[in-house]
Formats: C-alpha cells, sequence, structure tokens
C-alpha cells in the first residue's frame, strides 16, 4: 500500500489495488516468479485502472493530493513521512512513478519495464525528480549525491 500511496494513490484507493493484486496472487493455478514485483506491479495496474472516470473528457489528475482520510493511515505514517509523501506528490506523474519504484527497491531496469519505457527515460525522470526534491529540501550542494548520479 505504501508503494501506492507515493504513486499517488488515496488510502481508500490503495486498499483497494492491494486487495485486488492479493486476489489474484491466490487464484488456483497462478506461478509466480518474482512475488514482490508482480505483486506491486498489478496493485499499480489495479490503480491505473480505477482512476479511469465516468466522464469520457475528465483526465486523471496529474499532481493528486495528500489523503489521510484513515485513523489507521494517520497511525502509520509519522510527521516526517507525510511531509515526504506531500513532496513526492508535487512531482510530475513519471517522475513520481520513477522514484516510488526505486524507493521500493527496484532496479532502473525493472522500473523501466513495468513503466513501459526505456531505461534512459526511466533514469532521466529519477534524475529530475532527485534534484527537485533536493531543491525543495534545500539539500543541494550539501553533498548529498547517490552512487548513480556518481556515475
Amino acid at each position: 500500500m505504501r508503494f501506492l500511496l507515493l504513486h499517488g494513490a488515496s488510502w481508500s484507493e490503495a486498499q483497494d489495488a492491494a486487495q485486488d493484486a492479493f486476489t489474484q496472487m491466490c487464484r488456483p493455478g497462478t506461478s509466480i516468479r518474482y512475488p514482490k514485483a508482480w505483486l506491486r506491479t498489478v496493485a499499480w495496474r489495479s490503480w491505473l485502472r480505477q482512476q479511469v472516470r465516468e466522464e469520457p473528457c475528465e483526465e486523471v489528475p496529474d499532481r493528486p493530493t495528500a489523503h489521510w482520510d484513515s485513523p489507521a493511515h494517520a497511525v502509520e505514517l509519522g510527521v516526517e513521512e507525510r511531509r515526504v509523501i506531500e513532496m513526492l506528490l508535487l512531482l510530475p506523474s513519471k517522475q513520481r512513478a520513477a522514484l516510488a519504484w526505486t524507493l521500493d527497491g527496484f532496479t532502473t531496469q525493472e522500473s523501466a519495464d513495468a513503466m513501459g519505457i526505456s531505461p534512459e527515460a526511466a533514469r532521466q525522470n529519477l534524475s529530475r525528480a532527485r534534484a527537485t526534491l533536493k531543491a525543495r529540501l534545500g539539500l543541494e550542494g550539501l553533498g548529498y549525491e547517490t552512487a548513480e548520479e556518481e556515475r
């Protein structure tokens, strides 16, 4: 669910998508080679399907707002985590997705495959997301470069 929240899902949307993924996982005859990646991919796609509106002209918002609409959610997330998620939600959707996959432990190649983009595009979106967050946090020029940026 944290993975979906990082993508911009509301608490209830994340719950629904996670439940859908686990339901699909438990179907008889389902063979899964990489369960962590499989669950996140299926939950992410389920959440994306939830975003389809009844009105064909209505677009999915690129910059969702943070939803702290559950007491359980408020307990799970500390003040700093909420601040970070709120900043993540200000990123453009592709940058937010690249960062969410990376924060959940996936490689650039795995992230690119899941998002249906090239590894170069995933790397570029990740780099832009990190630069934007550094600027917002005031960390530019303080030596907080990542190993990937040093290469």
